[in-house]
This record gives C-alpha cells, structure tokens and sequence, in this order.
C-alpha cells in the first residue's frame, strides 16, 4: 500500500488512522469555544459539509449560554458575539483537523473524500480550506450584524412600521415572527413622540425653559431626572473634571433617559433611596414640579379643572407616587421633556440622539456666566461662602475654588462649539437659546422654541407666560426655585450685585465663551452699574434645520 495513503476511511466520531514513517494520526481535539451540541455534530458528518454551509457557525452560536459571553440577552451585541466566537470555534476545530504536526513530523490529517494524503498535498489543501472557512465566518459575522432579527420600526417609512402598527415589511424572525405590532413602544414612537431635552446648567433659568414645556398638554415633563443618578453614584455634589466619575454618570445617565423616555420609569426606581416599596415612593426629585403627576391617573386629589396646581399643594395632597401610574400617565402624553443641568455637553448626548428608537430634541439654553455665578452666590451660601466673602471684603480668598466658574465656561465653550459647528448627527435635533433673549421676549422665543419641537402652543402656554414674566408680590415669587419673576429686569440684575474685580476676573477666565454667546465685556466698574446700556449683544442664533 502506497505511504500516507489511509487505510481506514473516516467514519463517525472516528479519526483517520495514516501510517507514513512509523507515525500515527492523532485525532485533532475541537476548540473549548464549539459548544457540546456542535461538537457532536461535528462528528456526526464528513468534516468536507461544513465549509460550504457558512450558516452552522450562527445556529452554533444558540447553543452558547446565554449570559457566558457577559453580555445581556436583550442586547443585539450579545447575539454577534457568541455567533462570531461560535465562528471562531469552528476555524480553530477546522484547523485541528488540517494541521500538522510540524513538531513531531506527523502526516497532516487533511480529509478529501475521507482519506488521508501526503504532507506536501496537505499544505495546499489546508491553505485553500482554512481559506473558505474564513470567508464563512466573516460573511456569518456581517449577516449577523446586518440582519432583520436588529432592524427597528422607529419611523414610518416603506421599510418599516407604519402607524398605529401596521406592518409594510415581513415579521421580524425574533420570538417566532413577533412583528411590529408585538413591540408597542416602536408603534408608539412610529407616530413621532418628540423627545425634548432641556440641557443647561444650575441657575441658568432652566426651571423656567422647564416650565414653559410643562405646561403644555400633550408633554410629560420630568424635573431632573438624573439628580437620583448624582446622588447614588458620586454623592458629593462636585465640580471636579474627575474622568472616572465623569464616565460613570454620563454612562448611567445615558442610560436612565433613553428609559424615561420609553416611558420605563420602574428603571429610575433603581436610583431612588430609600428603594420604592410596591413601586411607591415618596422621595422622587420635585415630583410636584411635574403637572403630569400631579393629575390623574398619577394623583386623584386634584381633577381636570384644577389646571394649575402649586408645587407644595401636589406634594402636600397627593399620596406616594405609584410609578405604574406614573408610567400609565407618561404614555397618555404625546411628548416627553426633561429638564437636566447634569450633563456638561451636548456632545455627551451623540449616543441618545443617534438612537433609531428616539425623536430626540436637544435645547441647549445659556446665560451669562456672570449672571451664573451671582445667582449661585446667592442660592447655594454654604458651597459659594469664599465668593461671598471675596464680594463683601474686596479680597479674594486664597484657598477659593475657581473651578465652581472655569467648569461652567468651559462646558458653555465646547458644547456651543460643538451645536454651532453644525454636525451632520444634530441636523434638526439643536437649538441654542439665551436666556436673556428669553427673558426679554419670552412669548416670542417660547413660539420659536415650539417651532423647532414641531409643537403646537396651546392657551395653556401662554397664559402661564403672562402670569409669570411680569413680577409679583407673591411669596411664591421671591422662592430661589420659583418661576415667578419680572424677567427683564431680572436679566441683568447681577450687575447690582457683583463687585467689579469679580466681574473683570470672570471676563478674563470666560473670555472666549462671553465672545462666542455675545455678551460684552465691561471695563470699569461705572459701565458694570450703568444700566441703561446692555452688556447682552443683539445676536440670532438660528435653530439647526
């Protein structure tokens, strides 16, 4: 019999025994990464039937546990994975099977027609098949990531869910053909629920902006959402440029709000201490903030004549906040908004904007930071006492912290930098807008703003406007949190209240951000008092369109 020719041919779970120089074949072991099933059915055939049935590798990929690569089940990045690992163990057990021993001078084991053949035909033979087997596995892996089972039906479009869920592409392949209609937060979205963001930072008027969308009938507004996420991750209230943390909460945040705006507010529950007993709590951030659950079906105090109910009244008399009602009354609105001065810029939001699955709206609302920096004084006294103590002797304090007002023109800095620059990724998703601007014009700018939501103002809106722009004597006006203000003299009151050599420093660290915003810069401490001139430049910022 002619050397390294097979004198058995390969049969189940068998491996080819060759005699060439004395030595023997060695059965070639599948890789630790082929699971059990697979395994056993790679034995099960002639090795030569799975190069060209590219799709063994992604039924392989089932049988991985769910969970052992460490991803979630419900995520689409988990499936690619163990498809393309399952990939991967197929390759290496193909090469078990073709390789040579080179250490030992064995006769490859290469298999054609389930014989084996001399080691210089073995080299050719196993070049050629690791090379099919490799276009294999990279065509699983892009039709893995590719395929239906990963499309959404965010939009109504011809390539998928119309409204009200009707189907104008076949069923997806996931949960046995389940399509659109099996999915109600995609049906919900496919009629364009907006997704609004108010993005600013403390004591810019964002309670205000705030309040502007809350009024509004078909919106459920939330009132700092993400404060739970501060406060549970990085429970010092801090200004650092800490990366860490910075990472963690933006993460988290992220996160949070792609849920609240799917209406999953058992997700926030996660962050709420102490945790909600039965999905009650008492302990949700300026709950009474929210018109939306301080009505029904989130509180039965108050009915549907009672329009405009004060916060301290709807804490008062409404009881615990059951989030299933509070979910109930989310998905009974057209829109959602949220109010956040808990993420420094709006390049941190890409992720929640890109989303398929979101309508995302981003405002970015600013003010001077001189006008920042003196509301703060005067709202947080503890954390602002070295500022406050610099404006009443006139010396600046050595140990003071600068970043309280460096963090805050810099944030102001790239993320207008980033909104004006025009990125393909905020086409129709930006809006900057001044708080002076709206302070002086508020029904003007606010009719603007809905504009660029694709809103329609109700009375309710404008009535709010008038009641709450014009000043009052009310307690309820004078609260640090209140809404209630003569907002155009309250534009550029901090100029009364600053000393000048705390308002020529904080020109000379913001200079660039008071450029870019149009806020001119005052030169001595008689035009810093002069209120007859504006320190506010006449200058449009026109939404991204």
């Amino acid at each position: 019999m002619p050397r390294g020719v097979c004198i058995k041919r390969l049969q189940a779970s068998a491996c080819c025994t060759c005699q060439s120089n004395g030595a023997r074949g060695v059965r070639a072991r599948p890789d630790a990464l082929t699971p059990p099933s697979f395994r056993g059915e790679l034995h099960s055939k002639p090795l030569s039937s799975f190069l060209p049935n590219y799709r063994t590798a992604g039924r392989a990929a089932a049988a991985i546990p769910d969970g052992a690569l460490g991803e979630r089940k419900e995520e689409p990045s988990s499936l690619s994975s163990r498809t393309i690992l399952a990939a991967a163990g197929l390759a290496h057990t193909l090469r078990g099977y073709l390789t040579t021993d080179f250490f030992t001078g064995h006769v490859s084991q290469c298999v054609l027609k389930g014989q084996c053949v001399l080691k210089g035909q073995c080299v050719l033979m196993d070049n050629v098949l690791l090379a099919l087997a490799s276009i294999a596995i990279q065509y699983t892996a892009i039709r893995t990531l590719t395929s239906k089972p990963f499309q959404l039906c965010p939009l109504p479009s011809p390539q998928n869910c119309g409204l009200g869920g009707q189907e104008t592409d076949p069923p997806f392949e996931r949960g046995g053909g389940a399509g659109c209609e099996d999915y109600n937060y995609f049906t919900v979205n496919a009629s364009r629920k907006t997704h609004i963001l108010v993005l600013a930072t403390t004591r810019s008027g964002s309670s205000f902006v705030g309040q502007l969308l809350n009024q509004h009938q078909d919106v459920f507004y939330l009132f700092e959402p993400l404060y739970h996420v501060q406060t549970t991750l990085i429970p010092r209230l801090s200004h650092s440029r800490n990366a860490a943390d910075r990472r963690v909460m933006l993460g988290a945040s992220r996160d949070l709000l792609r849920s609240l705006y799917g209406c999953d507010l058992y997700f926030l529950e996660s962050y709420i201490k102490p945790p909600p007993a039965n999905h009650s709590t008492d302990k949700l951030f300026r709950r009474g903030a929210s018109r939306a659950l301080c009505q029904q079906p989130a509180c039965d105090a108050f009915g549907p004549e009672d329009a405009n109910v004060e916060e301290g009244d709807c804490v008062k008399k409404c009881a615990a906040l059951n989030m299933s009602l509070a979910t109930e009354a989310c998905r009974d609105k057209r829109h959602v908004a949220i109010k956040t001065v808990r993420v420094p810029e709006v390049g941190d939001l890409r992720a929640l904007v890109d989303d398929p699955r979101l309508n995302v709206k981003v405002v970015q609302l600013v003010r001077d930071p001189r006008g920042i920096l003196s509301s703060r004084i005067e709202t947080f006294r503890d954390t602002y006492r070295l500022w406050r103590i610099w404006r009443a002797t006139g010396r600046r304090p050595y140990n003071l912290d600068l970043s309280q007002l460096t963090v805050v023109c810099e944030d102001f800095l790239n993320s207008v930098t980033t909104g004006l620059a025009h990125p393909h990724w905020l086409k129709g998703k930006y809006m900057l807008l001044r708080y002076e601007d709206l302070a002086r014009n508020p029904l003007q700018k606010t009719k603007e703003m809905y504009d660029f939501l694709g809103l329609a103002m109700d009375k309710n809106v404008e009535e709010w406007i008038h009641a709450n722009t014009r000043g009052s004597s009310e307690p309820s006006a004078k609260h640090k949190f209140g809404t209630v203000r003569d907002s155009a003299a309250n534009a550029e009151s901090w100029r009364l209240k600053l000393s000048y050599d705390m308002v020529e420093y904080t020109q000379a660290v913001c200079d660039k951000a008071l450029l870019q915003l149009g806020y001119k810069a005052v030169r001595s401490a008689d035009e810093l008092k002069n209120m007859s001139l504006s320190l506010v430049q006449d200058k449009t910022f026109v939404a991204f369109l």
